[in-house]
């Protein structure tokens, strides 16, 4: 796979690092979402087909982190 774009946001290892990647699988492309959390070496990743629905969820995941989730 051959990764071609990557999005980060991040503050301080206090709080979740929100990153999105496009993984290039031949013809296919699908879109990796993931965050963590530096301070506990903790991390989720979601991975989808869509370029929208990936968008929506880093979306989310900064929401949920400026709200302080």
């Amino acid at each position: 796979m051959n990764r071609f774009f990557f999005v980060l946001s991040m503050d301080d290892e206090k709080e979740w690092t929100v990153s999105i990647i496009a993984l290039r699988d031949g013809e296919r492309i699908k879109y990796k979402v993931t965050r963590r959390l530096p301070a506990l070496h903790v991390a989720e990743t979601k991975v989808f087909s869509s370029k929208a629905t990936a968008k929506r969820q880093f979306e989310a995941w900064l929401r949920a982190r400026s709200a302080g989730a």
